[in-house]
């Protein structure tokens, strides 16, 4: 019968639970996984911080490939370690490595390994601009040593964001892929353990350097 209405007390479908954000992994319609945010900060507030220890390995993973690919190349062109040409070239290897990995997947080899995924703020992908930015100033943070400035940065940005100098300037943020949120839990102390530990190395490093 045309015109019908449901009898009274029919049940009403359950309305959906959000959950908190992460990202999407790769082939996952990004605008689909926005709709399940429920917090109005842009960013994923539990994951940049739960993510540190993760993108703390990460960083050291890739760090790892980075050096066995500049020994290979030094040897094959013959180039001294400490002359121009030679830092010039590793400069550009560095930054081909993780812009390249992170505008096809968002992902370095490292990035993946842990789990983590590099995004805009508004959770969105990264546009190329944005992840070209945010490599070209790794040698920004990387000032003095060990990724001091990067990781003070990270401290001073807040638990919402996590950002080092590059993420600030570019408008990106590292977050964790969706399914391994509770497996990157992070202890409050970690970061700025690390980033202490990473100023009094440069410290040392630099007296050093000046007494030598």
């Amino acid at each position: 019968m045309s015109g019908a209405r449901p009898p009274i007390g029919r049940e009403m479908p359950e309305p959906s639970i959000s959950r908190p954000y992460s990202i999407p992994p790769p082939g996952v319609n990004a605008p689909e996984a926005l709709g399940a945010v429920q917090s109005p900060t842009p960013v994923a507030v539990l994951g940049a911080d739960g993510a540190v220890r993760s993108r703390l390995n990460a960083a050291i993973a890739d760090s790892l490939i980075l050096g066995a690919l500049a020994r290979v190349l030094l040897y094959a062109t013959g180039l001294g370690a400490a002359s121009k040409e030679a830092l010039l070239l590793l400069l550009m290897v560095n930054w081909l490595y993780y812009t390249v990995a992170e505008i096809a997947q968002g992902q370095t080899p490292g990035k993946r390994r842990f789990g983590v995924r590099v995004v805009s703020v508004d959770g969105t992908p990264a546009h190329p601009a944005q992840i070209a930015v945010r490599n070209a100033l790794r040698i920004v943070d990387a000032v003095p040593l060990l990724y001091t400035s990067g990781l003070i940065s990270m401290w001073r940005t807040g638990r919402s964001q996590r950002q080092r100098i590059g993420d600030v300037v570019a408008g990106t943020v590292v977050v964790p892929v969706e399914g391994r949120e509770s497996l990157l839990a992070s202890p409050r102390w970690l970061l700025p353990s690390v980033a202490a530990v990473a100023l009094v190395l440069s410290i040392l490093v630099f007296i050093t350097a000046t007494r030598a």
